[in-house]
């Protein structure tokens, strides 16, 4: 699951600031980049600083049914416009509890059905 519409927010961040070789993170654009433009004054340079998101626990519940999910972000700005992507269509609003909790309300998930073998 991701907060946030390109994707990976959370993961693409922490991916190119732990690597060996120097690196900055691009939060406007999502984007790994090599170097340092002047440009571009608020990229990340540690993973420390990187968005996290920490999901709290879903009970199980058959497919198709709309379920509410609830997570824990850091190092994100406050009340910033989010979106819930859980990788199918459509995107949900996340709307925020409190400093650092956002919800994600009406969350219809579904099961692809696997192929049958006769």
């Amino acid at each position: 699951m991701s907060v946030y519409e390109s994707g990976h927010y959370d993961q693409g961040c922490m991916s190119c600031l732990s690597i060996r070789w120097k690196c900055y993170w691009d939060q406007e654009n999502h984007l790994c980049l090599s170097s340092k433009d002047d440009s571009k004054p608020n990229l990340l340079e540690s993973d420390a600083s990187c968005p996290i998101l920490t999901p709290s626990e879903a009970p199980p519940s058959p497919s198709g049914m709309a379920q509410d999910f609830t997570m824990i972000l850091s190092n994100i700005q406050e009340r910033e416009r989010l979106e819930c992507d859980f990788g199918t269509e459509p995107r949900y609003e996340a709307i925020w509890l409190d400093n650092s909790t956002v919800k994600c309300s009406g969350v219809t998930l579904t099961r692809k059905p696997l192929s049958q073998r006769w």
